[in-house]
Order: structure tokens, then sequence, then C-alpha cells
């Protein structure tokens, strides 16, 4: 080969991308072989996936979220400033690394701490990549109930970071992922289209204990929200097995005591049992 006849600097160049410039994306993906890697996709995958997008057996609402989250469209500091806000790109939970959708979602200490006590946390933690990629590999790896869980899962932590953008009270971490529980057996029931027998306790340390043979439990928990002036009630009833045979959360505006608020979630766990002849049980209030 002949020489160069200007006289240039060397410079080091990325052959991995198009553009010969390092980008975290690429560096992922070949990345030490002894860390799990999701992707990337093949196109027929990924056309797959988008075609199936719309079809997930979850809640409207966490559709229209997955669709945003697919898409790049959920409005965390790295993607504001990459449309041109002029503002510090940090997380607000962590306060040190950038605030990415993956490292917003599943990545970041705070919610980590949450995913850490959730099953699927085993297959979360392995990925890394796009976001297409590490959502296709989730769903590749776990039964389509367990997938509906993350989603909504994942919904729930988009809607806790935000409370924490806005200044609102956020319950501490223990007493979230009580009530998230909650919120998740209630939206998973009331998808007609999932398999009941599939939606057991997806959570680890709960403290549910099964009841007697032929008789249920009934999970109850409060929330009370001082700054909006608002409690959140939630109920759950189980089998002995732990399966779902009846959810229902629901609000109350104004201004309650916490032992009242647990009165009225346990006042409308046993009208549940009632309604649908979930008897005999025992009952089971949260912390």
């Amino acid at each position: 080969m002949a020489p160069c006849n200007r006289n240039l600097n060397d410079d080091f160049v990325w052959h991995f991308t198009s553009d010969g410039l390092y980008t975290v994306s690429s560096g992922y993906k070949i990345a030490d072989a002894n860390n799990f890697i999701a992707g990337p996709s093949s196109e027929a995958t990924t056309k797959n996936w988008w075609t199936g997008v719309w079809k997930i057996e979850a809640p409207p609402k966490v559709k229209n979220f997955t669709w945003r989250l697919c898409n790049g469209w959920l409005l965390v500091n790295t993607v504001l400033q990459h449309r041109g806000m002029n503002i510090n790109s940090i997380c607000w939970w962590c306060g040190k690394e950038e605030e990415t959708i993956e490292h917003c979602l599943w990545f970041c200490p705070s919610s980590k701490n949450i995913w850490k006590n959730f099953s699927i946390w085993r297959i979360i933690k392995q990925n890394k990549g796009t976001i297409i990629d590490i959502l296709i590999h989730i769903k590749q790896q776990v039964p389509k109930e367990e997938f509906v869980v993350f989603l909504i899962m994942s919904w729930l932590l988009w809607n806790r970071r935000n409370k924490k953008r806005l200044n609102h009270y956020v319950l501490p971490n223990e007493s979230w992922t009580k009530w998230a529980q909650m919120e998740i057996d209630y939206m998973m029931y009331n998808v007609p289209s999932l398999d009941r027998s599939k939606i057991t306790p997806s959570i680890k340390h709960t403290g549910w204990e099964a009841p007697p043979m032929e008789s249920f439990c009934i999970n109850c928990d409060a929330s009370v929200l001082h700054t909006e002036a608002q409690i959140g009630l939630g109920v759950v009833l189980r089998t002995h097995s732990g399966e779902v045979v009846a959810a229902k959360t629901h609000y109350h505006s104004g201004a309650f005591s916490v032992e009242l608020a647990e009165a009225l979630a346990l006042r409308m766990g046993i009208l549940l049992a009632v309604q649908v002849a979930a008897i005999p049980f025992i009952l089971s209030s949260g912390d």
C-alpha cells in the first residue's frame, strides 16, 4: 500500500459502527462473552415483535406504555436532552448515572432494590443491549403471564419515577413493593384472556402464608397519601394454592388515619369474599 501523501494525524476508529465512532449500544454487543447480551435481534424477529406489540394481553394503559417504551418515547432526561432541552441528564433517583430509559426502569439502584423482590429479576439482570432486544429476550424466556407482570411493573415504576420528579410523596420501597404487588394482582385478574391458574404471587418475600385446604386468604392493604389527601385500598383473594380468585382496588379522597384506612381495607376484603362466596377465609393485613 502506498503511503498517504497527506500529513494527517493517526486516529482511533471503532469498526463496529458505520461512522467509526464508539457508542454504548455497540459496546454492549461485543462485551465479554461471559456476560449475556440480548440481541441483536434478527430482522424477522424484530418485525414479529412490532406486529405483536398491540396483541400483548395486558391492560390498555400498559399496552400504550409498552408502545412508547419500544419507540423510545418515554421522556427520561437523556431523551429530553437529545431533543434539545438544556437539562441535567443525571438520574432523579441515584443522582449518579445518566437517566436512560433502561437505567430508569430496570438498572437504577432504586429500581433494582424493588425488582430483586420479584422472581423475574433473575432474567432482567442478565440483559444488556437495545430496549427492543431486552424486551424480546425477556419475552422469550418467561411464560406469557410473567411477561405481562414485567410490563405492568415497569409501568408502575415509570409512574413512581414521575412522582419523584414532581416532588410528590413516594412510599418507602418495602411499602411501595407490597402496594405494587396488589396492583399487579388486580390488573392481571382483570385480563380475561390470561390463565388465572398461573397468576400466583410473583413477589418472593411478602409474608404470604397459604390458608388451610378448601379455605381462602384475603390479603388487604392500604396506603395513606397525606400530601394528596387520598388513600388507596387493595384486596386480593387467593386459594390455598395461591390462585387469585378475586381482586379489587379503590381510592378514597380525604384525610384518613392509617388505622382507619386499614380497617376500610379489611371491610372491603370481607365484602368481596361474601360477594364471590369465598368462604371460609382468613384475613391478612399489611404492616
